[in-house]
């Protein structure tokens, strides 16, 4: 489910200033990973993989946003 919300539909490209998204959901996720592990600032997570602080805090707060839509309530859900 994550990986759905965070992919657009198929045939839809997601636009930015610049052009075109350069990385995958997977790197998306690694960057999120990274930031909440390692508390790494967004200068580190620019150089990292190649985006603008601007970017990484887009990608940082969109993948947060779905974690919290889809991880959040399986944790919290009760033991039956």
């Amino acid at each position: 489910q994550l990986r759905k919300d965070l992919e657009p539909p198929p045939g839809v490209r997601r636009s930015s200033n610049s052009g075109f998204r350069k990385t995958n959901v997977k790197d998306r996720i690694l960057l999120f990973l990274v930031r909440m592990r390692r508390r790494m600032p967004f200068e580190g997570l620019r150089i990292m993989f190649g985006v603008s602080i601007g970017t990484a805090h887009a990608y940082y707060r969109e993948v947060l946003e779905s974690f919290h839509k889809h991880v959040v309530p399986r944790l919290l859900r009760p033991l039956s």
